[in-house]
């Protein structure tokens, strides 16, 4: 599409960067705003240090995915996959997720802040992050959908997109943002009404809710998906609705326990 957003007397500003630098800009602006919002009542100083950390981990976690499921056909050797990290390339959601929950983890043991609060705000605020990213990829060309006329539709609808960077200049389906408008329909009104839930249910519940949305609308836009980013069953199954999925399973189990825990409490 526009891999350069803007080009001014040779000052370039690449389309992808912008976005997430942007996202990453208001995602710590989130991240603050919640805490005084919701009275989560965790330092700034500690929050300030969550986000550097979980900046760094998401970079590098995005990255180091990619360079294994994308790149091994280049890796030989350990240093061949840190050039490869610490050099421009792909980066994979999923991976940048996973580094940064760990981080997370490990944060809330060293500082002692709460687990379900610090899970609220990191969800939300990284999910921001993600909805406005995703304008980067498409106006760089990245995460592409497939073509339309893979999906049998009789003309081209009118929300079709011919991206001028790829070799193959046909109708795609635009899925980077139908993802992007998926979830900021989510998290309007987990914004408006989340300090309501996290009072009448529970802390905790504004960043289960988002999480398992997403790893639903993320296992099934991943079939609308044109681009190559491998496959645990082939043709099947890829990597990220394989973490959709174990992540969704995994929350629902999650949540029967702590369920089941709860009534079994009650009784006595």
């Amino acid at each position: 599409m526009y891999p350069i957003l803007l080009d001014w007397n040779g000052v370039m500003i690449p389309s992808w960067h912008f976005f997430y630098m942007i996202g990453s800009i208001l995602a710590m602006l989130s991240l603050f705003h919640l805490n005084v919002k919701w009275q989560a009542f965790i330092p700034q100083k500690d929050l300030a240090m969550f986000y550097a950390w979980s900046y760094c981990a998401t970079y590098f976690g995005a990255r180091l995915f990619s360079v294994f499921n994308e790149e091994s056909k280049h890796l030989h050797s350990t240093i061949d996959v840190i050039d490869r990290v610490f050099s421009f390339g792909p980066m994979t959601f999923f991976g940048g997720f996973l580094a940064a929950f760990f981080i997370g983890v490990v944060f809330t043991f060293y500082k002692k802040v709460s687990k379900s609060t610090l899970f609220d705000l990191a969800i939300m605020s990284g999910f921001l992050a993600l909805a406005i990213g995703r304008w980067g990829c498409f106006l760089n060309g990245d995460d592409y959908g497939v073509m339309i006329s893979s999906l049998n539709f009789k003309t081209d609808p009118w929300w079709s997109v011919v991206y001028l960077n790829h070799p193959l200049k046909v109708p795609r389906v635009p899925v980077q943002i139908f993802e992007s408008l998926l979830v900021f329909l989510a998290l309007i009104p987990l914004w408006k009404y989340g300090g309501w839930l996290r009072e009448k249910i529970a802390p905790g519940v504004c960043g289960f809710i988002l999480l398992q949305y997403y790893c639903v609308i993320r296992f099934f836009l991943e079939y609308l998906r044109g681009d190559p980013r491998g496959w645990i069953i082939p043709g099947v199954l890829s990597p990220a609705q394989f973490i959709s999925l174990f992540i969704f399973v995994f929350g629902m189990l999650f949540l029967l326990t702590i369920k089941q825990v709860s009534k079994n409490n009650s009784k006595h």
